[in-house]
């Protein structure tokens, strides 16, 4: 099957379109840890050619998480551009808040790695490295309408 992410690289650069969600339950953000990296990040990934970025989100979360979803309202819009090692990567991301149709599992078992689920407080994400990192304070702020941020790392 033909890759159709929405992506452009060469050696030096990657441009994509992502999507990911924002699934909060009793004041708890579902994020995924990787041991590896240290870091937390949202369930999400590359929106499809073709694709509406609301139905990426669901299909992303299906694909991520292995449950169907109820997507609701866009939250933020995010131009986030950073450097890993020499290779520059600015993508177009849109998060959506989603409600899972069922209960999250602790874990899933990808090839030879395990993906780890954690539920975590929003009042402390301040205190991880969470990625994208303005969550730690925007959430507990958010407006009620789309926001639009510019993150440069």
């Amino acid at each position: 099957m033909k890759n159709r992410d929405f992506r452009v690289r060469d050696q030096l650069e990657t441009f994509g379109v992502r999507v990911s969600a924002l699934i909060i339950e009793n004041q708890k953000l579902l994020l995924i840890y990787a041991p590896h990296l240290y870091k937390y990040y949202l369930p999400g990934g590359a929106l499809q050619v073709g694709e509406d970025s609301n139905k990426a989100v669901a299909r992303e979360v299906l694909e991520e998480i292995g449950l169907h979803s109820q997507v609701g309202d866009l939250a933020y819009i995010v131009e986030n551009q950073f450097n890993i090692k020499r290779h520059h990567y600015h993508s177009v991301e849109f998060l959506y808040f989603v409600n899972l149709l069922g209960q999250a599992p602790e874990s899933i078992k990808e090839g030879t790695h395990k993906r780890h689920f954690v539920w975590l407080p929003i009042k402390e994400l301040t205190k991880i490295d969470c990625n994208p990192n303005f969550l730690a304070q925007d959430l507990i702020e958010w407006p009620g309408h789309v926001v639009h941020k510019i993150v440069q790392n």
